[in-house]
């Protein structure tokens, strides 16, 4: 994939993500200054979802955000794990991909089978 098409799409959904953030803050800030106590419950399950809501942005916004850090250095397009250059396919479907495909499962395997050290 071009340098500046990569670029492009990295930054569009850096501005995307950062947006949703932006929302996501209003609307607990709303939540937490709704002082209506017969909404308690609904309140806490919105704040719940908003809260998960904001890490996956968050988490997704770091992996862009080294995504731009190897663009910038041109190691882009190379594997973090074993240095492999990441299939083009795979760079437009995930612009912000670190892995090859087959250290993605990997990676993917070991957040699973150990969540917190990851």
């Amino acid at each position: 994939m071009e340098r500046n098409q990569l670029r492009r799409l990295l930054n569009a959904k850096k501005k995307e993500l950062t947006r949703l953030l932006e929302n996501i803050h209003n609307d607990v800030f709303n939540l937490h200054n709704d002082n209506d106590t017969r909404h308690r419950a609904t309140q806490r399950k919105k704040l719940s979802a908003l809260y998960t809501l904001e890490q996956s942005a968050i988490l997704e916004l770091d992996r862009i955000n080294r995504a731009l850090l190897r663009l910038n250095n041109e190691t882009f397009d190379a594997c973090s794990e074993c240095g492999k250059t990441i299939a083009d396919k795979q760079l437009k479907a995930i612009p912000y991909s670190e892995y090859c495909a087959e250290c993605e499962k990997l990676y993917a395997l070991r957040t699973i089978v150990h969540p917190t050290t990851h």
